[in-house]
Order: structure tokens, then C-alpha cells, then sequence
């Protein structure tokens, strides 16, 4: 009597074991094609949908936040905005900020990523929304070079609403916070962005100081 249940209990140990071996499996075949994103190199649509299909029917955020990102990504290489930014969508969704697990940093980069779309759209104040969630996220991933870098990207969108005086906030800020934490390279880039602010604010001055003085033309008559 008690074989059917031996045999029964072996055939769960089996099933149990063999979804374990196939999530590893899979969950190799996402990193890799993790490090591709990192490293710049190709990967195409075909090659992530199989692992978002995946890890949609497995119940862990990460897995899908991570899986919708990639798909994304491939999208966007391709120069397909609103479906990137559809696939950054999900994945944002799929994240649970609740967990004690989460992957704060992966999230910010997803914010990164829709901030860096709006402003490739010229929509700049959108970009400002999404540049403050993937700062607050990598923040909260105690990831601080990426917390800097989305603060003092917000710089770009200031810069392009004409909001010099609050671009050149974020670069002073951006490049002194660079180098108290550590980065020179950094820090000098943002400080460089704060002289080019500098430098139009004091050109901008200067034309429109001209405009107002009046000149001779050649009868000697003056013009403003």
C-alpha cells in the first residue's frame, strides 16, 4: 500500500527538481544576455521575448522587472520608442518596491532609460519626472555614482526649458557631491557643464546689451 505513495512522492521530488534545473537554466540565459546589455553589444527582440514569456509565469519581480528591461532595451536598439517605453512600462510594474528584495537598482535604470527617451522626444519636463525616480530608486539601491549621475542629468532637461539658473544649481551641486564622494573624472565633467552654463548666460548678456545700444550707419543717422 505505501508504494503509490513512494512512487507518487519521487514523482513530485522529480518535477520539483527539474522546474528547479530549468529556472537556472533560464535565469543564465537572462544574465547573459544582462552582460550583453552592459557591454553594448547586439541582441535583438527574438532573443529576449522567450525569457520574458518565462518569467512572466513565474511569480518573482526581479526576474520579471529584469526580463522586461532587456525586452525593452532590444526594442529601443532597434529605434522603436513607444514600445521600449511600453516594455519599460511593465516593467516597472512588475516590480514589487514592497519586497525586501527588490532590486532598487535595475528599477532606476528602467527609470533611466524612459527619462533618457523623453528627452530624445524633446519632452524635458517628463524627462525631470523620470530623472527623480531613477535617482530616488538607485538611492535607495545605495548605488551612488547612478544617484549622481540621474541628479545632475536633470541639468540637460533644465538646460533645454531655458531654466539656466536651475541648471546651473544641479551642475554646481552635481560636481562638488562628485568629488566629496570620490569622483574626479565626474566631477570635472560637471564642472566643464557649469562653465558652458556660465559662458551662454554671459553671451546672452552681452547680445541683448548690444541690441540696446544705438549705432551710427553710414549717414550718420542712429538705430537702435
Amino acid at each position: 500500500m505505501k508504494r503509490p505513495f513512494v512512487y507518487i512522492m519521487l514523482l513530485l521530488l522529480f518535477v520539483a527538481c527539474t522546474g528547479r534545473e530549468e529556472y537556472r537554466a533560464m535565469r543564465r540565459g537572462l544574465d547573459s544576455i544582462s552582460a550583453l546589455n552592459r557591454e553594448d553589444m547586439p541582441f535583438t527582440v527574438t532573443d529576449v521575448q522567450p525569457y520574458v514569456d518565462y518569467f512572466d509565469d513565474n511569480d518573482n519581480g526581479n526576474d520579471q522587472l529584469l526580463a522586461h528591461y532587456l525586452l525593452g532595451r532590444a526594442y529601443h536598439e532597434q529605434g522603436e520608442a513607444p514600445m521600449a517605453l511600453q516594455c519599460y512600462q511593465d516593467a516597472v510594474e512588475r516590480a514589487d518596491t514592497t519586497a525586501a528584495d527588490c532590486d532598487y537598482r535595475q528599477l532606476s535604470r528602467v527609470y533611466g532609460q524612459m527619462a533618457d527617451i523623453f528627452y530624445q522626444q524633446d519632452l524635458f519636463r517628463q524627462e525631470l519626472i523620470y530623472d527623480r525616480l531613477a535617482e530616488g530608486y538607485a538611492w535607495k539601491g545605495k548605488d551612488t555614482l547612478a544617484t549622481l549621475v540621474y541628479y545632475e542629468h536633470s541639468s540637460l532637461a533644465y538646460k533645454k526649458l531655458f531654466q539656466t539658473d536651475s541648471a546651473m544649481i544641479v551642475a554646481e551641486n552635481a560636481a562638488r557631491w562628485y568629488e566629496g564622494c570620490g569622483y574626479t573624472r565626474q566631477s570635472a565633467i560637471a564642472l566643464s557643464s557649469t562653465i558652458k552654463i556660465m559662458c551662454q548666460i554671459t553671451i546672452a548678456l552681452i547680445i541683448r546689451t548690444l541690441e540696446r545700444v544705438p549705432f551710427r550707419i553710414g549717414n550718420g543717422l542712429e538705430t537702435t
